[in-house]
């Protein structure tokens, strides 16, 4: 999978943690919003472009990033 689209898992209640393989290269916009139990996401090395809020209400989300060059927006 190269891109994690737009609204893929938005509402997505029972999602607790996603690992991001070094072959995801985008995440779309608001892709995990509202992923009120995601607490944890792992970001591999082949992100390179995000969306727009895609983390909105996922609160008690903790990020663990790569070293990499991404694009905003």
């Amino acid at each position: 999978m190269k891109k994690i689209e737009i609204f893929v898992f938005f509402c997505c209640y029972s999602l607790k943690q996603v690992e991001l393989t070094y072959s995801v290269e985008g995440i779309g916009y608001y892709a995990f919003m509202y992923c009120y139990s995601l607490v944890y996401v792992k970001i591999g090395t082949g992100l390179r472009k995000r969306g727009h809020r895609e983390f909105l209400e996922s609160d008690n989300l903790t990020l663990k990033l790569a070293m990499t060059s991404i694009t905003f927006g």
